[in-house]
């Protein structure tokens, strides 16, 4: 499986995804790794890309990994059993890859994740401190509502086929 991140630098004209958007989201994964986590657990630290990741599988913009070669995982998450730190480790080992998304979902996640997502978690909970942030379905619902409304914005300036607007 691919590295979301190593992908962008090697493959982001294979999935239109360019190389200042995926620097965003190198700078977002940077954060979890400074001192400010260093007495948190590993999966708080995953948490905001655990409940970004259960949304956008919820939103159909899930890989075909998910939907295809493993079907199983997609139903895993539209279950809600586990919770999404959890699902999260189990089926992408706590990190995003180009896999996780379609076409769709890795071009919008190179425009939106890390400092529109950031920004969206501070509006909604009031900070984005993953080790303060709950892992749980209420937790995506409401980050999921604020997310639907950059997606659909999103969509409005990219519609299938078109080049990608930053």
């Amino acid at each position: 499986m691919t590295n979301f991140l190593d992908a962008c630098s090697t493959e982001a004209d294979a999935c239109d995804v360019d190389h200042d958007a995926c620097d965003k989201v190198r700078a977002h994964c940077a954060y979890g790794a400074n001192t400010a986590f260093a007495d948190t657990e590993w999966s708080r630290q995953g948490t905001p890309e655990a409940l970004y990741f259960c949304w956008a599988l919820t939103r159909s913009l899930g890989g075909e990994f998910h939907t295809e070669e493993f079907p199983e995982n997609l139903k895993r998450v539209m279950a809600r059993k586990k919770k999404p730190s959890e699902l999260f480790q189990e089926l992408c080992n706590s990190l995003l890859s180009l896999d996780d998304f379609n076409d769709e979902g890795n071009r919008f996640t190179a425009t939106y994740h890390p400092a529109g997502f950031k920004q969206d978690l501070e509006k909604v909970f009031g900070h984005s401190d993953a080790a303060k942030l709950e892992d749980s379905w209420k937790a995506v619902n409401a980050i999921g509502k604020q997310i639907d409304e950059q997606l659909a914005e999103w969509r409005a300036k990219n519609p299938p086929g078109d080049k990608l607007v930053v």
